[in-house]
């Protein structure tokens, strides 16, 4: 599936992302770094300063990102930013498992995603 982000929804989507990967101290050089290449190369939104946007909570990124196929693609990718925390804290996959809570995501989504990136 194509990482395609409707153009309203790249910057809450990368505040949301933000606050998925704010978790022991902070985010990762790693997890900065392919979350910019998104935002700067894929979606073209060189304007977006990951340190200056406020991230969202899980609750303000539900009432933000409303489609379902924006919030699975969003699910997909923090699961690739999950995956650039080494080692994997419990803290990071408890954070991306409270956005999906806030998303009432019913089906496997997050669990396929990390499944297929970790094989």
């Amino acid at each position: 599936m194509p990482l395609i982000i409707s153009g309203s929804q790249v910057e809450p989507i990368t505040r949301a992302a933000l606050g998925a990967i704010d978790v022991d101290g902070g985010s990762t050089p790693q997890q900065r770094a392919l979350l910019g290449a998104l935002v700067e190369h894929l979606w073209k939104r060189p304007d977006l300063d990951l340190d200056t946007l406020d991230p969202l909570s899980p609750s303000l990124a539900a009432a933000a990102i409303t489609e379902p196929e924006q919030r699975r693609r969003f699910l997909w990718m923090v699961a690739a930013l999950e995956l650039c925390r080494r080692p994997i804290s419990p803290a990071q996959i408890d954070r991306i498992n409270e956005y999906a809570v806030a998303f009432e995501t019913e089906d496997v989504t997050l669990e396929i995603a990390r499944t297929w990136l970790n094989e």
